[in-house]
């Protein structure tokens, strides 16, 4: 392999195999995460094995060309290969398969240097940079005795960043001018009591609202049908490639996105958002939550509506679920762009991947 990359500020790497480790639980959290992730080590040179046990949604959200890219190969999660790559990431605690542990076992015993580390979901909570970079040893398995390294993706220095690419990059850069009054919206969220409102308000102002194929068009179906909302105004983006669905958020004046993946997007997009946090029986949602809002210090209405689409506020019909006049539009978008400078002003989460392993090799 004669490729390198060069992250911000170091010295060139050869191309190395990462191997990424993905169970899809549900929603395509999961699986969008690890494709972005993988490629972007593509794009930087690298040579990924991404290995997944449904990759049915790969079908829709992967570009032919990336399928076919000669550096980048998809296996179902049992595939067993005598071999693991020189990093093997196990995204959001996957346990990695027996095989997997005994080829990393048998590569330690061989002298191999390995990077083994366990991708956390992104977070804005301190416990993010405390337990960053922390190695953890493996008591049992195959693998037992080895160690394995924490990766938590975070907003702040000290974190593992957030995925974005060259072309992100640049359109960011890119200035942009405000846009009043807004004239479409794109919904991708869970179900929410708040919803209704949200597309009444929406519809009010005179946007044009796309949903995203999935259960976010099968809730406002379900809306439509108790007469809770019109739905004249209402389209829908059928499933489609990841290049595509950045796309469609970039071109939409007002976005609602959920999960991990699509709040970077939309950060990224530079537009003012709603974000719903994917909910959680113990309400570890409400923390993950507050300490976004806090970080990205939005004003009072946009701090409220985030909270009543989250459930974690009242609702109330007088809520303003999205900023309904100029004054609030700017000062939304002010906030998000501020927050998106911080960021740019960082190194994102795959420079920071070559940056650690780098530093494990020298």
């Amino acid at each position: 392999m004669t490729n390198s990359i060069t992250a911000p500020g170091t010295q060139p790497v050869s191309a190395l195999v990462w191997d990424v480790y993905c169970k899809v639980i549900d929603n395509y959290g999961d699986v969008g995460v690890c494709w972005r992730l993988a490629r972007n080590l593509v794009q930087r040179g690298q040579h990924v094995r991404l290995f997944i046990d449904n990759a049915d949604a790969l079908a829709w959200m992967a570009d032919l060309n990336d399928l076919a890219h000669p550096q980048l190969a998809v296996h179902d999660w049992h595939d067993a290969l005598d071999t693991c790559g020189d990093v093997v990431i196990e995204a959001f605690g996957a346990n990695l398969p027996e095989s997997t542990e005994l080829a990393l076992a048998n590569a330690a015993a061989a002298g191999r240097m390995l990077n083994w580390l366990n991708l956390e979901y992104l977070s804005a909570e301190p416990t993010s940079k405390d337990n960053h970079g922390l190695s953890s040893p493996v008591s049992q398995g195959p693998a037992g005795g080895l160690m394995k390294q924490f990766f938590y993706p975070g907003f702040v220095r000290g974190t593992g960043g957030i995925l974005r690419d060259d072309d992100t990059y640049h359109q960011a850069m890119t200035p942009q001018t405000l846009r009043w009054p807004p004239k479409s919206m794109a919904l991708f969220s869970y179900e929410s009591p708040s919803l209704g409102l949200l597309i009444n308000q929406a519809t009010e102002m005179g946007m044009n609202i796309q949903t995203a194929a999935g259960r976010t068009t099968a809730h406002v179906q379900q809306l439509a049908d108790q007469d809770d909302i019109g739905v004249g105004n209402i389209g829908m983006l059928p499933h489609c490639t990841q290049q595509q669905f950045d796309t469609w958020l970039a071109e939409q004046d007002f976005l609602v996105v959920r999960g991990e993946d699509s709040l970077t997007r939309a950060i990224w997009a530079g537009k003012p958002f709603l974000w719903h946090v994917y909910p959680q029986e113990d309400g570890a949602h409400r923390i993950k939550l507050n300490a976004f809002l806090d970080w990205l210090d939005a004003p009072t209405d946009m701090r409220n509506a985030f909270k009543t689409l989250n459930g974690t506020r009242s609702l109330r019909e007088d809520t303003l679920m999205f900023p309904s006049d100029k004054v609030r539009w700017q000062a939304w978008t002010q906030c998000v762009r501020a927050a998106r400078s911080k960021l740019l002003a960082q190194n994102d989460l795959v420079t920071r991947l070559i940056l650690h392993v780098q530093k494990t090799a020298g």
